[in-house]
């Protein structure tokens, strides 16, 4: 999934599991960042938890392979008994026991349903970022002044309309106070002041 996810990003962004309790070679704590996130996620662990934990994911920017990186990583944590009963059983195996002495962990290791199993790594690297904001920038100004121009146009239409309502409306009384309702005769022609 991790491999699929980060082929189908383009690029923005690489995704992996990893854990301390890898059994896949490729899912281990391979580097500085991996280590120093994980023990941040482990001093979050509760012994015996309830309920799920309220993990806090880890991050900081680092260069990878010259490029500025967020590196991010959340707690991927057992959710259920048949997870912790599956990873218990790899654990008991003598080719699991195996792996853990040569890589100078204590063997035996228990899962409890909600403590922390493994890790989802993120990597964003931030020119392409940078790049996608820039474009999504320029995009957003030209939608901003096509709508203000927009807008403007809008305005002008009705203020124009109103102006030309009230240029109207001026005409109309101007002639109605100066001729008489019924006959349309003007008050000049017929002598009198209309009253």
């Amino acid at each position: 999934v991790g491999e699929r996810v980060s082929v189908d990003s383009r690029g923005l962004y690489r995704y992996r599991p990893v854990s301390k309790w890898n059994l896949a070679a490729d899912q281990g704590l391979s580097d500085d960042f991996q280590r120093w996130a994980w023990a941040r996620l482990e001093e979050q662990d509760l012994p015996a938890p309830k309920e799920p934990i309220a993990w806090t994911p880890v991050w900081r920017i680092e260069t990878v392979d010259g490029v500025s990186t967020l590196r991010y990583m959340r707690a991927d944590p057992a959710v259920s008994q048949a997870c912790v009963n599956c990873h218990n059983a790899l654990e008991s195996r003598p080719q699991t026991v195996a792996l853990r002495t040569r890589a100078g962990m204590t063997p035996g290791k228990v899962f409890e349903v909600n403590r922390l199993m493994g890790a989802i790594e993120v990597q964003l690297p931030l020119d392409r970022v940078a790049a996608m904001a820039r474009d999504h920038s320029h995009m957003a100004l030209l939608s901003v002044l096509l709508l203000a121009l927009g807008g403007m146009l809008c305005i002008g239409y009705f203020v124009y309309a109103d102006v030309s309502r009230a240029r109207a409306l001026n005409h109309e009384l101007a002639w109605q106070a100066s001729h008489d309702a019924l006959t349309g005769d003007s008050s000049a022609a017929c002598g009198k002041p209309k009253s």
